[in-house]
Parts: C-alpha cells; structure tokens; sequence
C-alpha cells in the first residue's frame, strides 16, 4: 500500500507511473464512492494519497538536478511544439548555456505544464469540457504516458540531452574563462561530457535546475504564456504567429516538419583525391530552420495561393492565426498549398537547388514558382518534361537579374507608377538603362528584378506575375502543353461514336447492347489521347470503352491501330 513515507522515498520516475495508476481511480471517484465494498473513510483516505501523491511528485519535479531533467525528458515530460519556438540555438550557444550551468548562472527557471491538472482545469473552465481541443491534446499526451509538458524551455533542455550524448563539447579552458576553479584545465581531449573526470562529472550532476510548474491553461493560454515569457528575448514575427494555436498553425507546422529533411540536405562529391567534398548546401541554414522560416514561407505562399497579387507584409502574416480570420479558408485550400510545396521540394531534391537560386533570391524565386504553377494549373496547362522546366525556369529567373536585352533587344519595360498602382508601357531608346534593370520608379531609380521579388506590396506584385506570364511565350517546345479546357463528351455523341465502332468497345471489340449505350456505369466516353497528355475534347479524339476496362488503367490503342480493330 502506498503510503506518504514511501512517496517520498519514491524516484521522480517511479512517482509519475504511481500518478497515473492512481489518476484513473480519482477519475471513477463517484463509482468507487457508490460501491459498498468502500467505506466514506476508504473514500477520503484515497483522495488524501491521491492530493499528498501529487504534491510530492511535484515538489520533487520542482528539485530536479540536471542529471535527472536530462533522464526524463524523453519518459515522462513531453516538449510541446504547438506554440513554442524550434530549436535555434546554435553550437556557441549551447558551450555558452553548458557553461552557465557549471558555473551556477544558469538562474532563468524551465517551465512545465502539470498534464493531469490542466486537462482538470479545461474541463472545469469551459463549456465544452472533455470535448475541447486542448483537452483532447492533453489526454492524449497523458495516455502516451507522460506527465509534464514543457511550456518553455526547448533550447535548454535539448541542450542538456545533446550535452549528456556528447555531441556538445565544453568550451576549452584556453578560449573561456570559467569562474568554478575545477573547470580551468578543459583541454581538446577532455571536452565531452564522457571524458570528464568523476569530479567534474558530479558537479555537472548534481547542478540543481530552477522549474515553474503550471497548472491551468488551455493550449491558447500556455501559448500566450510562452509569448509573455519570451517578450524580452526578441522572438521574431513567425515564431510570435506559431504561439498563437489554431487549426491553420498546425497545418503550416506540420508540413515544415515533412519537408525538412530537403531544407537541410546536403549533397556531397568525391575529389581528386576521393575525399568528399560539399558540393551543395542546403537550402538554408540551421539557425534559419530554427527561426522558423520555412514556416514564414509556408505562411507567404498561402497568401499568394489565396489572395493573388494583393499584399503580404506582417500585419497580413500575423491576420491568418487564430479561429476567426480571413484566411481560415485556406484550410479548404491548403491541399493546393501542400501541392505545389510538396512539388517545389521534391524537385529539389530530385535536381538540386540552382533552379531554385540562380538570382541569389531563394524565397522570392521558390514564390515565382508557386505563380507558376498556379497560373499553369489554373490555365490547363501541363508541364510534360520537369527536368527541362526547372532547367528552362533557372535560366528565366537569371536573365530577370542580368542582361534581359540579350533576349530582346526591342523589349518594352513598365515604367511603375508605385503610389496608385497605374502601368503604362515605356520603349527605351537607350538599351544600356536596360542592362540589370527590369523597372523605373517614378523618380527614375532602377530596380532589379530581385530588389522587386523583396518587396510583396500589391502593386509589385501585379507587375512581377506580368513578368511571369510574359514568359512562358519562350517556353522551349516539348516542355508545357495546353490541355483542353473541356473535359466531359456531350452526350448526344454516344451514339454516332458507337455507329461509328460499328457497336463494340474500342479497346477491346465486345460488343456494346444498344439498350445498355447510355449507361455510364458500363460504357464510358474517353480520350484516346489522354486529356491530361493534351489530348482534345473532339469527336476524333473520343471512343467508347467499358468502364471497367477504363478505370483499368490499361494501355489504349492508338489511331492507327483502328483500322485493324473493326476491319
């Protein structure tokens, strides 16, 4: 029987799988207390242990050493990303806060949430008790197992894990100056966490952490906690968005999180002398990652997807997060989103990143292929060749930003009216003003395509999507095709095409009933040159099939081939 003197004699680790054994019996109280087989003084003994189990456990998670934080973190507390920052601490960083520790500045408390008494404090504090979101985050939290949340904390606590692995290194004696006189002989060889002595070892150990403990809050509430936390660490734009919890959030989230793998690739090539040499960077660096960026783009490209040209700026950011805004309606279509993100990486992946950067303006050029994209889907318009397009799109996107008159001399450039968004054509006689220049300001300032690509107002936008149709005239040949606008066969062709089949399927040659012509769960009508491969909505270019030779997916006969089919 679990008494108070064996709680406190209790590990942490021990207490929180005790908590949640004895959490299931405070959550059927009311049964147990309508159950003959226990007393009113079985009833209020039990709820005492319960109350005297969970201000122990607490009080010990309040006394947690480094050592012990560090054995935990992955078993019983749970680092919450629904609103806090990535983690951006570079390697200095880390030294720096390892540091700290030994010499017992690390004074800024790690704060975690108390699951249990939360999940308790939404369903007593909103009307829509155990069916509200965060409820439903919390519990399923607590059924993995775990019993603290981090609210904020992440670069710390990562910090001590990736410390006690041994891929943090301390500083070295010679290049930091530590107060604690035990670590002045820090050495290239006796760095790492494993290759301190007992001593030194101990010391780290037994470091004790400052924790706050919290004990109410939805997820909205622990995000604006982390945000009030942090309001003197300078968190940027995006990273103050994604404290912010809501549905749109968790969708940017989540897809930065499956694409993340390709912002960080690096691709690596033997030399002369066979050693592997970088020979690609990724796409942006791991402090960026961190930040949040990726996201911000995500955030940027949604904008563009669903507002067209109109302007994206951070009050434009900021208004897609929360449960009532403007954009929530990109919920419905963040699948286009998803689409021509997901496609942008794997290209990249595919056929590396200079496609991607040839102007030096990464961002700006992968939201110049979104337009694309969009603007080709919208227009039924399908890319056929993608290792040529990416190709025939790097070079686009780097004329933009050099020598455009080497392409057309002749060319007429918007002269940009920039208040009032009005455009008229200007024929230069000078081509020389042309060179690095795409646009002229009022004022008579050049600017560069990629001075343009950083400024999303509304009226630069209208122009640099011009730009962008305007160039797709010089697509290569065997790269785009024009799909038919209309997909569906009128009806009233069914039956000339099946005179014209002489009654059969056109694949196949069984035999189509007259009666059974206009069924379209038998017969359909189809391309012979798929719609998708360009081929028309024509009379010439429709046969009849079986449905169940259509939905197949097997190869169709050709034109050529229809002779010799009902001959």
């Amino acid at each position: 029987m679990f008494t108070k003197k064996t709680f406190a004699q209790m590990s942490v680790k021990r207490l929180a799988s005790a908590k949640r054994i004895f959490r299931i019996t405070k959550e059927n109280i009311r049964q147990l207390e309508d159950n003959p087989n226990f007393s009113d003084a079985d009833i209020e003994k039990m709820k005492d242990m319960i109350t005297s189990l969970d201000i122990t456990v607490n009080d010990k998670i309040k006394e947690l050493n480094i050592f012990e934080l560090a054995e935990l973190k992955t078993d019983i507390i749970k680092l919450c990303q629904e609103f806090q920052s990535n983690f951006r601490w570079q390697l200095k960083d880390m030294q720096n806060y390892i540091a700290s520790i030994i010499d017992g500045q690390a004074l800024t408390a790690i704060i975690f949430g108390d699951i249990e008494k939360i999940m308790i404090s939404i369903k007593d504090g909103t009307p829509e008790k155990t069916s509200h979101d965060s409820y439903k985050f919390f519990k399923k939290l607590k059924d993995l197992g775990y019993v603290y949340v981090v609210i904020d904390g992440n670069n710390r606590t990562t910090t001590i894990g990736k410390f006690y692995n041994d891929e943090v290194p301390l500083f070295e004696s010679n290049v930091y100056p530590y107060q604690h006189p035990e670590f002045r002989n820090i050495t290239k060889s006796s760095k790492y966490y494993s290759q301190l002595s007992t001593d030194l070892r101990d010391h780290i150990d037994n470091t004790m952490m400052s924790i706050t403990l919290v004990e109410s809050g939805t997820l909205e509430d622990l995000g604006k906690d982390f945000v009030k936390v942090n309001s003197q660490i300078k968190l940027n734009d995006q990273e103050m968005r994604q404290a912010n919890v809501c549905q749109f959030g968790n969708k940017v989230r989540a897809l930065a999180e499956k694409w993340d793998p390709v912002f960080r690739k690096k691709v690596y090539k033997k030399n002369k002398k066979g050693r592997d040499v970088l020979s690609e960077s990724p796409l942006w660096t791991d402090q960026a990652i961190g930040r949040r960026k990726v996201e911000e783009l995500i955030v940027t490209i949604s904008n563009v997807l669903v507002h067209g040209t109109a302007k994206v700026d951070k009050g434009t950011l900021d208004k897609c997060y929360g449960d009532n805004t403007d954009i929530l309606r990109s919920n419905k279509e963040f699948d286009r989103v998803e689409k021509f993100f997901g496609k942008i990486m794997q290209w990249r992946d595919k056929y590396g990143r200079d496609f991607l950067d040839s102007n030096k303006a990464l961002q700006g050029n992968i939201i110049d292929l979104v337009w694309t994209l969009d603007y080709l889907g919208k227009n039924n318009y399908k890319i056929v060749d993608e290792k040529r397009f990416i190709i025939w799109f790097g070079e686009t996107q780097s004329l933009k930003n050099n020598d455009i008159c080497a392409i057309n001399p002749d060319r007429q450039i918007r002269e940009f009216q920039c208040t009032k968004g009005e455009k008229k054509l200007l024929k230069l006689e000078d081509n020389e003003i042309l060179k690095n220049t795409v646009w002229m300001a009022p004022d008579g300032k050049p600017f560069s395509y990629v001075e343009i690509q950083a400024n999303l107002q509304q009226n630069w936008n209208e122009l640099r999507l011009e730009i962008i149709k305007d160039s797709l005239k010089n697509v290569p040949d065997g790269i785009i095709i024009e799909k038919d606008a209309e997909r569906n066969f009128p009806i009233s062709w069914r039956y000339p095409k099946w005179i014209e089949q002489k009654g059969r399927t056109y694949s196949t040659g069984e035999l189509i009933p007259l009666i059974e012509l206009y069924n379209t769960k038998l017969y359909h009508m189809d391309h012979v040159i798929e719609h998708a491969d360009g081929g028309s909505t024509t009379f010439e270019n429709c046969h009849l099939e079986s449905s169940e030779y259509n939905q197949s997916g097997k190869y169709k006969k050709g034109f050529d081939e229809i002779a010799v089919l009902f001959d």
